[in-house]
């Protein structure tokens, strides 16, 4: 490259760094509808309903001999439900939290 010819920027909206930026003036973290209160907990209800209906399915999978092959199905149902209620609890808990640092 020739020491006297200068770069053009094909973006120039690429050169500026975080402290060019503005610091915002609406700080407060959005929450969108899906991941509100009343969502949340209606899907933690969901998930404790399936979670029952999985273990239900699993003593009754156990108890009768006919059913052992389908016993992946309830084992199944009560893992994903579970992993479910482990992530919304720790979602609504964090959230809880963070509500509890801000003054």
């Amino acid at each position: 490259m020739d020491p006297g010819r200068e770069l053009i920027p094909v973006f120039p909206c690429l050169e500026r760094t975080m402290a060019d930026v503005d610091k915002p003036f609406f700080r407060n973290s959005f929450i969108p509808l899906y991941d509100s209160l009343p969502v949340c907990i209606a899907a933690l209800v969901f998930a404790a309903a399936v979670l029952f209906f999985g273990i239900t399915g699993i003593v009754a999978a156990r108890q009768d001999p006919a059913h052992y092959a389908y016993f992946w199905m309830p084992l199944l149902l009560t893992a994903l439900s579970a992993a479910c209620l482990l992530s919304l609890a720790v979602r609504l808990v964090n959230r809880w939290l963070d509500s509890r640092k801000e003054p």
